[in-house]
């Protein structure tokens, strides 16, 4: 033990800053609870600046409250490495309701066991990603206001298990991913339909929505902490499956949050990014893991690839507003 155990356990000092200054600021240590990852220590409240000498080593969250809004930002302590960390509060575009803001700043990306894939430290602009996949429902408004405009293009736009084959919102579909909700993720669309969808939303609320990219995705889905899985650094299959092999609808699995509180990430459906495989490319990136479908152990750090004109019953989107 002695000095090479005080070493050891040794943290680092933080500044946490605030524009405008002033707001309240609560830090809370994370701490390793039947393998979540639980923000439940307080270590510090008042108003921002915040300057701590020492932390221990580890993760935490601060909780950054302005008129009745509070927004997260996870962040973590290594030894001998002073955290330094400024909240522009954000405007309110980024703070639309179903929406969860993600800080800008460095997080941990990467990590890929099966490629042997080291961790890296990848700096990214605020953004605000939506909690949970765009369900039927609200793909079904767009498909009902296009077919006042476009038939045809209402046509073309239907989800359907593969391009040219039955809809999924029928008995072919049900047979395959369980009885049809409204308020599950819609699947069966391409990456363009993805997008004809944001462009609607988009002229529809006055906001500037798009598909996140797939750092942006693994971001929403990691913190800054490098853990595999939006709960923490460890596999729980208990919160991404049941007994049924279906598609649930969003928010069925309750431990399935991110440090940024976004929902669905490991247990929804996969879904599409705007990142192809290379620029130029019509392979398209497609994270994420469905608990209909479950293809990998470690959403966090695999992705899948796919054509940009493939559908799939098992993938889906969200959105994304610029910072």
């Amino acid at each position: 033990d002695g000095l090479y155990g005080a070493w050891l356990r040794a943290g680092a000092a933080l500044s946490f800053r605030t524009q405008p200054v002033g707001l309240m600021v609560g830090i809370f240590r994370c701490r390793e609870v039947e393998r979540r990852l639980v923000p439940d220590e307080v270590v510090h409240r008042g108003p921002a600046p915040v300057e701590l000498a020492t932390l221990p080593l580890g993760s935490y969250v601060a909780l950054v409250n302005r008129a009745g809004v509070t927004l997260r930002v996870p962040f973590l302590v290594e030894r001998d490495s002073p955290v330094e960390l400024t909240l522009v509060w954000p405007n309110a575009a980024l703070l639309r309701s179903g929406f969860a803001f993600v800080a800008g700043g460095e997080f941990l990306t990467g990590g890929d066991t099966d490629l042997a894939e080291p961790l890296k430290l990848i700096a990214l602009p605020s953004f605000s990603i939506a909690m949970h996949p765009v369900t039927c429902l609200e793909y079904h408004e767009f498909l009902a206001d296009l077919d006042v405009r476009d038939r045809k293009a209402s046509e073309r736009r239907q989800p359907r298990i593969v391009d040219g084959g039955p809809l999924v919102w029928g008995p072919d579909g049900e047979r395959l991913i369980g009885r049809f909700s409204p308020h599950r993720p819609v699947t069966g669309v391409t990456l363009e339909d993805a997008r004809a969808f944001c462009d609607w939303r988009a002229a529809r609320d006055g906001v500037r929505y798009r598909l996140p990219s797939t750092l942006e995705w693994e971001k929403a889905l990691r913190g800054v902490d490098g853990r595999r899985f939006p709960w923490g650094h460890r596999f729980e299959p208990a919160w991404c499956r049941d007994d049924h092999d279906v598609l649930h609808e969003v928010g069925h699995f309750s431990e399935d949050v991110s440090p940024w509180g976004v929902h669905d990430l490991a247990t929804g459906v996969m879904e599409w990014t705007s990142t192809p495989v290379e620029p130029g490319a019509e392979q398209m990136i497609v994270r994420g893991q469905s608990a209909a479908a479950p293809l990998h152990l470690a959403p966090g750090t695999a992705s899948l690839v796919r054509h940009r004109g493939a559908r799939s019953p098992f993938v889906g989107f969200r959105l994304v507003i610029d910072g």
